[in-house]
């Protein structure tokens, strides 16, 4: 049988009434944010397979002077 987490959360305080209920709110990315994180970090690594060191260094430079 397959339960909600509403019935699992009902069942797990009735297994112990003593125990103080705690529920966890957390901030739950988007699909878009999730998509745009995964694209920066391939990014990233791409960068860091394929761009010499020289290269990503002159990029740093060049960012910090446009002030990004």
């Amino acid at each position: 049988m397959v339960m909600s987490d509403e019935e699992n959360a009902a069942e797990d305080a009735d297994d112990d009434p003593a125990q103080p209920r705690f529920i966890a709110h957390v901030p739950v990315p988007t699909q878009k944010q999730v998509e745009e994180a995964l694209v920066m970090r391939k990014k990233a690594e791409l960068l860091q397979q394929y761009a010499s060191l020289e290269l990503l260094k002159e990029v740093e430079e060049t960012k910090s002077l446009i002030g990004k």
